[in-house]
């Protein structure tokens, strides 16, 4: 998905340009640059475009990107009471959180029947890639197939 880079890139001149106002003292234009890339970053993560964890992961770099050009204490009402480092920290934590879901599919898929390899796609079709996933993670601990809802 060559375009989820040129989004990624956009968000990068976003900040330059942000810099650009914050160096003419103009912090109401930069903090609508940041709304906006914040809105680019949450669209990337809605939707259809949940179900692929490619999408999320860009999303939240979009987001980051934007994130670490604020004040990481500051209070800032489209952060919904957050504070810059607050966000980034969960970031961080979704991603420790999407590690543990790849080793999980690592360690998991090889031993798979076909049978449960169809369940496991018919998942990520229905529910997406997170939630086909998690559910691999649990039936890793479990080790009791299930069918999908």
């Amino acid at each position: 998905m060559p375009q989820l880079a040129s989004l990624k890139a956009l968000a990068q001149d976003v900040v330059a340009l942000q810099k650009q106002y914050l160096g003419a003292g103009d912090s109401g234009s930069a903090e609508h640059l940041t709304q906006a890339g914040l809105m680019l970053a949450s669209g990337l993560r809605s939707g259809d475009a949940d179900k692929f964890v490619i999408k999320q992961l860009v999303g939240n770099a979009i987001e980051a990107i934007m994130l670490r050009q604020l004040d990481p204490n500051g209070s800032y009402d489209f952060l919904g009471g957050k504070s810059p480092q607050d966000r980034l920290a969960e970031l961080k934590e979704q991603k420790v959180s999407l590690d543990g879901l790849r080793k999980a599919i690592q360690d998991t898929l090889p031993n798979m029947t076909e049978a449960e390899l169809l369940n496991y796609t018919e998942r990520q079709r229905l529910y997406g890639e997170w939630e086909a996933m998690r559910w691999l993670q649990q039936r890793g601990a479990n080790s009791a197939p299930e069918r999908p809802q």
